[in-house]
């Protein structure tokens, strides 16, 4: 089994999120690394959808450039097999503390009310997301892309989620893998340095 591992970026890798990939416990795959950055989130999200297909991957592993991942977070994911599975990752805003990026039934998941283990939802961010490469040619293309609809604008990883929902796949999140987000603050010059 061969297990893409893929990080968008805007611009450059967190350490901690290269150290925690290599760091990764064994798990029953080989792994592949790819990084890219230059293009939009969505854009850099298919082509490593491409890259998977075009190497033979099984599953695709997206791991977002400011994510940590637990120790044994690849493992945990393939552990038992599902065609799309997320880590959780904290929502960076402080307006929204304690919520991860998933939500089910319409409502935002916070940590302490997800069950363990595995959960169904209806859609996870893709930040760090486990993508069964076989059911892509389920969902039309462009797999990821962001959208304007009245009133809102869906992201790139909700319109994912979406989609492979219409094509009759579940999608799950993973309370093992309960990852750490990188938040650097950035000051203006009115406050101070």
């Amino acid at each position: 089994m061969l297990t893409l591992i893929g990080i968008p970026t805007a611009n450059t890798v967190e350490p901690e999120t290269l150290k925690a990939i290599y760091g990764q416990a064994d798990a029953d795959t080989d792994t592949s690394l790819d990084i890219l950055y230059g293009f939009r989130i969505d854009v850099q999200r298919n082509l490593l959808c491409e890259e998977a297909i075009r190497i033979g991957a099984d599953y695709l592993l997206m791991v977002d450039s400011d994510v940590v991942l637990p120790s044994t977070a690849l493992r945990d994911l393939l552990d038992p097999p599902a065609e799309i599975v997320s880590g959780l990752v904290r929502i960076k805003s402080l307006r929204r503390k304690g919520e991860y990026a998933a939500v089910f039934k319409g409502v935002p998941l916070l940590y302490e009310s997800i069950p363990e283990g595995r959960s169904k939802v209806d859609w996870c961010g893709g930040a760090c997301l486990m993508i069964k490469t076989s059911i892509l040619k389920d969902i039309p293309k462009p797999w990821f892309e962001f959208h304007e609809e009245p009133g809102a604008a869906v992201s790139e990883d909700i319109w994912f989620c979406q989609q492979a929902q219409k094509a009759g796949i579940q999608v799950y999140a993973d309370k093992r893998v309960a990852c750490g987000h990188i938040i650097k603050e950035q000051y203006g010059f009115e406050e101070g340095f």
